[in-house]
């Protein structure tokens, strides 16, 4: 595509041009004049990146030299105006192979490659004749894409919403360790930050009439459920209108306002006007998922919602008027957003669909259409596309995150700034590595990484750094994760979905060595070692209903699965002697859907309360499962501070928390679990860091199907 196509200029015949250039000069150096991770990267190197005339042969004829040069103008007025003058150029070189741009003691260009040039060129006259001739394309041209960044705050921009009348967006960013709400112009100019309170500020959504913008702020200390509040688009005071458990949308067809809130026992899909004076119910669901992101469509008929748990998730819809909601995706698989196509006949949105990384996986877009639900792919490559919004005319406004991630090994001995500085990097990636797990007498390091392009499980030295691979997945539709080294070290335990849909998942193990890899138990999550090593822990369905989880041991060696509780348990942690933690979710429907850390002893007794965690430290992102340490004495976690992921560490006997890190302002993700070594005087955890910018994608959207 030439420069002024990727821009969204009028094109003519030198675009066609550009493309020859482009066909030649890959001919010749025999690699990709511009390249990328995916479309858009693509798409902005055309536009920036430098032409590596380098790669050239060094022999190549004057002639050849020249006319490539005025192919590849970025400015179509530099450009050669007709094919014809490149035939000329080639006939030319034919004449006089012997005269080479540099290097004239080098061999001399063949009659048989310049002829095939000049094949290529009579080739490219004869196309623009006919396009000349019949007056139309001889094939129908994709689509022009363009990319825009839009935003390059440090840190991470989020939840971008374009205005109806497509001349603003709003977002988030951090501001003081707290999210606030940003306008800015679409044609660029400086953002101006419209909310200054002390409270989290998410999902900013405009009024119909583009004068206005309303977001979501979470529960705070004391209080059941967060509040929907409107500000004015360039600042003022806010004022709240109703309470929910979640953000709200806007109707651009009546401004009417869809919402989750609490009711009694249940969590409900309601309506409202835009005062929020009164509610219609649109569904009614039982407290034990998350219900996020309701979106209308822009007919006003629809009303979409993501609904899962913290990592599996698909995009439902339902009536506005009120019906059964009904499944539109079937992924089962980590989203981050969606928006509708301008018609309503679909949806975009993002997800980890295809990826084998459950924890920080890579999000793309992608399209499902509203009758039938087929879906198509819209973006790929190693950057991350969350939370899209559409514009009426089809842009997709989307944020566009990169993810970097290495395992560090922390100290517990010092003060949490002192800890980080004095933390010991294990590996050197430039993917994803996580969940690292301490091997015997802290000599290796299990952990999981997309090294090769799907996830496995390796091990790292400590002394040498040297890898190996212990378990080789290839299958694109399995995912893999949390490795959880035994006791004695024989074998690691870990999570694949082999033989499941989406992120379901079942607990394998495999001797340390790399043999011997077998299924324990499925469907399971998580996996915890006995202290001897001979029973594997995890929790597992029980039933049909969401709440049916229940906890189970399997010997190592074969034979039946034992029930320990039959409470509804998020993830076993571990055990020390005969004492057993665990984890549970607390019910949504008091608006503080908390996790409970639960201990028994024996692990068959009464259990006691040994803490409580707040949603609002641990993102669905993130999962919620402490790490117990050798001597059973404390219970490692990450938990979120601000835009911030430090490790905690909650203490056994007394129920209090100690924190361990502190990584400042950056921006640091740490996914799924954490663990000790196996001399408890540090932490090793895969540190993520990432940077999030708005930007602008046009031109990948297909009309959705009636």
């Amino acid at each position: 595509m030439a420069p002024e196509q990727a821009r969204g200029r009028t094109v003519d015949r030198r675009a066609d041009i550009w493309a020859f250039g482009v066909v030649v000069y890959e001919m010749l150096a025999g690699r990709r004049l511009f390249d990328g991770d995916d479309m858009a990267t693509t798409l902005a190197n055309v536009l920036k990146e430098d032409v590596r005339w380098q790669a050239l042969p060094a022999d190549l004829p004057a002639p050849i030299d020249r006319m490539l040069r005025r192919c590849l103008e970025r400015d179509p007025r530099r450009r050669l105006s007709a094919m014809g003058d490149a035939r000329i150029e080639i006939e030319d070189a034919i004449a006089t192979p012997a005269e080479p741009a540099a290097a004239p003691s080098r061999r001399r260009w063949s009659r048989v490659a310049l002829s095939g040039m000049a094949l290529v060129a009579v080739a490219a006259i004869t196309l623009l004749a006919a396009r000349n001739w019949f007056g139309r394309p001889a094939a129908p041209s994709p689509p022009d894409t363009r990319v825009v960044r839009l935003t390059e705050f440090p840190g991470l921009e989020e939840s971008p919403a374009i205005s109806p009348d497509g001349r603003s967006m709003a977002f988030t960013a951090g501001v003081g360790g707290k999210r606030q709400v940003f306008v800015q112009l679409i044609a660029g100019g400086a953002p101006l930050q419209i909310t200054r309170d002390a409270a989290e500020h998410e999902s900013p959504r405009w009024s119909p009439d583009s004068g206005s913008i309303l977001y979501f702020s979470p529960a705070v200390s004391g209080t059941v459920q967060g509040s929907i509040w409107e500000i004015p688009a360039l600042g003022g005071v806010p004022r709240r209108v109703v309470n929910s458990i979640g953000s709200v949308d806007v109707s651009q067809k009546d401004g009417r306002l869809a919402l989750f809130r609490l009711a009694k026992q249940s969590i409900q899909l309601v309506t409202a006007p835009a005062d929020g004076s009164r509610f219609d119910v649109v569904a009614e669901f039982a407290p034990v998922t998350y219900y996020l992101f309701p979106r209308w469509s822009p007919d006003g008929r629809w009303i979409a919602f993501q609904q899962g748990d913290s990592i599996r998730f698909d995009v439902f819809v339902v009536p506005a008027a009120g019906g059964a909601p009904r499944r539109l995706t079937h992924d089962n698989n980590m989203m981050s957003g969606f928006a509708w196509l301008p018609d309503s006949t679909g949806i975009v949105y993002s997800s980890s669909r295809g990826g084998t990384m459950p924890y920080l996986p890579t999000l793309g877009l992608w399209q499902v259409t509203l009758r039938d639900g087929s879906v198509r792919q819209i973006t790929s490559g190693e950057m991350s596309y969350v939370s899209p919004d559409i514009s009426k005319s089809g842009a997709i406004l989307v944020g566009r995150m990169k993810l970097q991630s290495d395992i560090w090994k922390f100290p517990v001995d010092g003060l949490p700034a002192e800890n980080v500085r004095r933390g010991i990097r294990v590996t050197r990636q430039t993917g994803q590595v996580l969940t690292p797990t301490a091997g015997p007498g802290d000599k290796e390091v299990a952990f999981l990484s997309d090294s090769g392009g799907h996830a496995n499980l390796w091990v790292a030295s400590t002394d040498s750094g040297a890898l190996r691979q212990i378990t080789h997945e290839r299958d694109p539709n399995v995912a893999m994760g949390v490795p959880v080294w035994s006791p004695n070290g024989d074998a690691i335990a870990f999570v694949s979905s082999r033989g499941n849909e989406g992120l379901t998942f079942g607990v394998w193990l495999v001797d340390s060595d790399g043999s011997n890899l077998r299924n324990v138990a499925n469907p399971a999550l998580g996996a915890a070692w006995s202290p001897d090593s001979r029973w594997v822990y995890f929790s597992t369905r029980d039933g049909a209903a969401a709440t049916a989880v229940v906890l189970k041991k399997v010997p190592v060696d074969g034979g039946p699965a034992v029930t320990v509780t039959t409470e509804h348990v998020r993830n076993v942690i571990g055990l020390h002697g005969t004492t057993l933690y665990y984890l549970i979710d607390r019910s949504l429907a008091d608006g503080t859907p908390e996790f409970e850390v639960r201990t028994a002893t024996p692990e068959d007794a009464p259990f006691r309360v040994l803490a409580r965690i707040p949603a609002s430290r641990v993102p669905i992102w993130q999962i919620v499962n402490p790490a117990l340490s050798p001597d059973g004495k404390w219970l490692a976690q990450a938990l979120t501070d601000g835009f911030t992921t430090n490790i905690w560490a909650l203490s056994t006997t007394t129920g209090e928390w100690r924190q361990i890190t502190d990584f400042g302002e950056r921006a640091t993700f740490i996914a799924r679990r954490v663990s000790w070594s196996f001399d408890g005087r540090a932490i090793l955890a895969a540190v993520a860091e990432g940077d999030s910018d708005i930007v602008l994608l046009e031109g990948l959207l297909t009309p959705g199907r009636q």
